[in-house]
């Protein structure tokens, strides 16, 4: 379970930076940051069933937890 995510501006990807630590831009890291402060509100939207979560039981490759 992830998903793919960019970002361009214009024709130069925005999280990519190739003098950066894991060639991860300032915008990128700041990107990921973003999602993982918000990632209990992200949840409750794009999953808000309880057989979403359900299907995490069992070791599967999803994560079990925000």
């Amino acid at each position: 379970m992830h998903t793919h995510v960019s970002l361009f501006e214009g024709d130069r990807n925005a999280f990519h930076d190739a003098a950066g630590e894991f060639h991860l831009s300032r915008t990128g890291r700041h990107f990921v940051a973003g999602l993982l402060q918000h990632a209990a509100e992200i949840t409750a939207v794009l999953n808000p069933w309880v057989n979403s979560y359900k299907r995490l039981a069992g070791g599967g490759e999803a994560p079990s937890y925000v």
